[in-house]
């Protein structure tokens, strides 16, 4: 029975970390530089909150709130800002399209 347990838990983390980036580099051209405020990710139709760091990727859904502000770096020399009540989607993610 304690074995099963952990083999739940397991998988939980392991789909968790997979839709989260927690897993293996990210090569995407795009990250969330700086956010201020409350703004939310979706991502592979889960929804959760962003975080500084984070590594967008195509079908990602990016929506910062009320009073917040997102920073996007992308290729680490271009930016994108999105200020409050802004829905941004990511169609297309890749080095040679940015």
């Amino acid at each position: 029975m304690a074995l099963l347990i952990a083999v739940i838990v397991f998988c939980g983390v392991m789909a968790v970390g997979g839709i989260k980036g927690w897993f293996g580099g990210s090569d995407s051209p795009m990250a969330v530089e700086d956010i201020t405020g409350t703004a939310n990710i979706e991502r592979k139709e889960v929804g959760y909150s962003l975080e500084k760091g984070t590594a967008l990727e195509a079908g990602d859904i990016i929506e910062a709130k009320g009073g917040s502000e997102v920073s996007l770096s992308i290729n680490r020399g271009n930016a994108l800002e999105l200020n409050e009540n802004t829905e941004l989607t990511i169609n297309d993610c890749q080095t040679d399209n940015v």
